[in-house]
């Protein structure tokens, strides 16, 4: 995964240099590129998981947080028939999942060949 997004940024910054962007340009999308990251996976994904977080308490946050941490479930708990979580990717922001038809309001009933299907596919990456 972190090869890819690597790629990704070189792949990103190889354009905008055959743009003609500004080094200066360039830096700040490279900055918030990689703080977007972090606080999306490494922070906030993480947080989801975590009970009476403060986000969770907080009169200003609550709201959106509460609805974020509902659709972060229902990415967990619903399989496709290949075993894969294929609805609600964007953790806190579902502006692209609604985007791309990701986005999933309620959760699919229990998917027992999907369910099946991530089993074996676990099973057959623990055995390498």
């Amino acid at each position: 995964m972190a090869c890819t997004s690597g790629l990704l940024l070189a792949m990103s910054l190889g354009l905008f240099w055959l743009l003609g962007i500004r080094a200066l340009y360039q830096a700040i999308y490279v900055a918030v590129v990689l703080i977007w990251s972090f606080v999306s996976f490494s922070y906030l994904h993480d947080r989801m998981h975590v009970q009476n977080f403060w986000m969770e308490r907080n009169r200003w946050t609550r709201w959106w947080f509460r609805k974020a941490r509902r659709l972060h479930d229902v990415h967990h708990r619903t399989l496709n028939d290949d075993g894969k979580m294929d609805r609600n990717f964007g953790i806190g922001f579902f502006f692209f999942d609604w985007l791309f038809g990701t986005l999933a309001l309620e959760q699919r009933p229990f998917n027992r060949k999907g369910y099946e299907e991530a089993k074996r596919r676990s099973q057959m990456d623990e055995s390498h």
